[in-house]
């Protein structure tokens, strides 16, 4: 890769062997973009893996903070925040995740109901006090 040129876009076959890399003891390693969003930079991994891949260095330094903030939040937290199983670069400063698939179905295939509406509240306040001085 020249200097100051982008990376291409990872194929399905590029996905997989990142994911076997990232994660050599699993075995199911289909692949397939996620539909919702447009993009091609979230990929299903199997049936219990999302990996999201950072197009820029500015959305890998987001995605960075995203894990170290769902890890930090976690312990405070009355729901599921996605766990990164593994993560790292797949190319010179972009950034990935490997994260465990939680169940249900996103907000873009279903509309957020009561109980998904007091959680996100719950969420906010966690937010709220952890970034209080």
């Amino acid at each position: 890769m020249l200097p100051g040129t982008a990376p291409r876009q990872p194929t399905a076959a590029d996905v997989r062997d990142l994911v076997r890399e990232a994660l050599p003891s699993e075995r199911d390693l289909s692949v397939a973009p996620v539909d919702e969003g447009g993009e091609h930079s979230t990929w299903w991994v199997g049936d219990r893996y999302v990996l999201r891949i950072a197009p820029d260095a500015d959305a890998s330094a987001r995605q960075r903070r995203e894990l170290a903030l769902r890890d930090a939040l976690r312990p405070s937290l009355s729901v599921e925040v996605p766990a990164s199983a593994a993560s790292g670069f797949w190319a010179p400063g972009r950034a990935y995740t490997v994260d465990v698939r939680l169940p249900g179905v996103s907000a873009e295939r279903r509309p957020v109901g009561p109980e998904g509406e007091r959680d996100l509240a719950r969420l906010l306040r966690v937010l709220r006090t952890a970034a209080a001085p």
